[in-house]
């Protein structure tokens, strides 16, 4: 056998071994869409971290949490340097806006 010969016999497995794992994929990924359709245990969100939240869509509703927001105190000392003229002002106007981007 040249080398040639066996590069191409070694490709034409390498070929084949790649058909039969490509299958076994499209098998087990088919498998798992039924499994999803069928299933009541949808995820309700994305959570900040990228993944799923693993709670049903109604038992996340239960485990909302109430906004806190800082007292003035804690937002003069968290923008030092900042006039304080304008620290609670600054604040509030990013607390508005986190709570419309949160549904709140």
């Amino acid at each position: 056998m040249t080398k040639l010969e066996f590069m191409v016999r070694a490709f034409a497995l390498q070929n084949e071994q790649i058909k039969i794992m490509a299958e076994e994929q499209r098998t087990l990924l088919e498998y798992i869409i039924e499994e999803r359709k069928n299933s009541d245990n949808t995820y309700s969100d994305i959570v900040s971290d990228g993944g799923l939240d693993p709670r049903t869509k109604y038992e996340a509703e239960r485990f909302k949490r109430e906004w806190v927001g800082l007292t003035d105190d804690e937002v003069y000392n968290a923008l030092p340097g900042y006039p304080i003229d304008y620290q609670l002002e600054f604040y509030r106007a990013i607390e508005a806006k986190l709570k419309e981007k949160n549904g709140w």
